[in-house]
């Protein structure tokens, strides 16, 4: 180093000392250090701050030690990701930290600082997220999730940073270790405040598909998260929604490794029809998820009168088009998986006059496709129901609607409304005419 560095390193190291606790000093200092990362480094500079952060420094010398930290904090805040990463990686910051954490006795002020400065490091990508959970640091936030009643939310934010990187994801161990912490947290006296990010945390561990059996289920995090399907907060609601959403998809594939519980339908009956609009729609495309992947048996949908809840939500009587357009993808999946026992209930139910009606909406072409399947198999397939299904198109007048279908630009829908059309022509013009000749 020239002489020129040395008097601006030992000029920088004396400011420190005269440093009064204040956040904007320690910015100010911050804001030099990261403009002259290399002679802070060279000079020294940083590995003197690290030595604030050693014991018994936090112990004996508090007001040097938070100093330290802030400084820290605002450095990372201001510069680059390499030089965050020469910092963990070449250093022994992160043991520093946890070695702070983990005493008995530690002022509530250092142990923020301590967090604030780990979240810098965390959001800086999945290495540092590697890092700091192999350096035992996680160990310690998920301690002080259980026992530090002030740092909660802070620590639930940085476990949803450890969390957050899918590519490459953590590794199983974090992703367990943080799921069975969570269930803790999760009862109806918790604060909103905490009860969001953690069932928010809860969301991204189902997410990770792969670890969905030891964290979803048999950490019993799934069963907590269901009960908040019934909570008067709308956003703790739809969280709640969403991990059930979630552990659908994943359950078809892993059918033989847990149940899906049923209890589920118990807790959301009620909201098909009553609850608030967003919700509504969340419950029926769970509700399309759970019959789509097989999760609970179509006659539970039957004996707890969800059906009739689902043709109400897809016919003409419901008020808002979206929901009615998200009641009939649940609709017409239910009909797909119908079981032939349950078919003349599912028409009586009047499942096919709103059906049948759904033709008139503008609808995805996807649902349209799968409307047109419906009603091929009921003719097809089902031979008992053939006459009723025809005499149900007539009644809802959409013959003209399934005949303009012909010259529709996706080629599935034109095919399949040239069958239906080509094969029941006269049956579906002259129904009344032909039963009569019948007799």
């Amino acid at each position: 180093m020239s002489a020129q560095e040395v008097n601006l390193v030992c000029e920088n190291l004396l400011t420190f000392q005269c440093l009064d606790n204040q956040l904007e000093s320690a910015k100010d200092y911050a804001l030099w250090l990261a403009s002259n990362m290399e002679i802070s480094w060279r000079g020294g500079l940083i590995h003197g701050l690290l030595g604030f952060l050693r014991e018994p420094s936090p112990q004996h010398t508090p007001r040097q030690c938070i100093k330290a930290l802030r400084v820290l904090h605002e450095m990372t805040t201001h510069c680059t990701k390499v030089d965050v990463k020469r910092l963990v990686l070449t250093t022994e910051l992160l043991s520093l930290l946890r070695q702070m954490l983990s005493m008995s006795r530690l002022r509530g002020t250092i142990r923020c600082c301590c967090l604030a400065l780990l979240s810098n490091i965390l959001v800086c990508g999945w290495r540092m997220r590697d890092a700091v959970v192999e350096s035992g640091l996680l160990s310690e936030l998920l301690r002080l999730l259980g026992h530090g009643q002030h740092e909660q939310g802070q620590v639930l934010w940085l476990l949803y940073q450890v969390l957050k990187y899918k590519v490459p994801g953590p590794s199983l161990y974090a992703i367990k270790k943080i799921a069975q912490a969570l269930p803790a947290l999760l009862h109806h006296s918790q604060d909103v405040e905490l009860l969001l990010p953690a069932l928010q945390l809860s969301r991204l561990i189902s997410e990770y598909h792969s670890a969905m059996v030891p964290a979803m289920i048999k950490s019993r995090l799934l069963s907590r998260v269901v009960r908040f399907v019934l909570s008067p907060v709308e956003k703790v609601q739809r969280e709640a929604l969403f991990v059930l959403a979630n552990v659908c998809l994943e359950y078809r594939r892993r059918e033989s490794l847990f149940k899906f519980p049923k209890s589920i339908l118990l807790h959301i009956h009620g909201l098909v029809l009553g609850g608030r609009h967003e919700i509504r729609i969340l419950v029926l495309q769970l509700l399309s998820g759970v019959i789509d992947n097989r999760c609970i048996k179509l006659e539970h949908f039957v004996e707890l009168g969800l059906l009739k809840k689902i043709v109400l939500c897809a016919s003409k009587q419901e008020p808002s088009e979206q929901v009615r357009l998200t009641a009939g993808w649940t609709l017409v999946s239910l009909a797909l998986h119908l079981c032939r026992c349950y078919l003349e209930y599912f028409i009586d139910c009047g499942a096919l006059h709103a059906i049948c009606d759904l033709l008139r909406l503008e609808l995805p072409v996807q649902l349209l496709r799968n409307i047109l399947v419906v009603l091929f198999l009921l003719s097809e397939k089902h031979c008992h129901s053939k006459q009723c299904l025809l005499h149900v198109m007539w009644q809802c007048n959409i013959w003209p609607k399934v005949q303009s279908l012909q010259r529709n630009s996706n080629a599935a829908v034109r095919t399949l409304s040239t069958l239906l059309t080509s094969r029941h022509s006269m049956e579906l013009i002259f129904p009344e005419g032909l039963v009569f000749v019948r007799m």
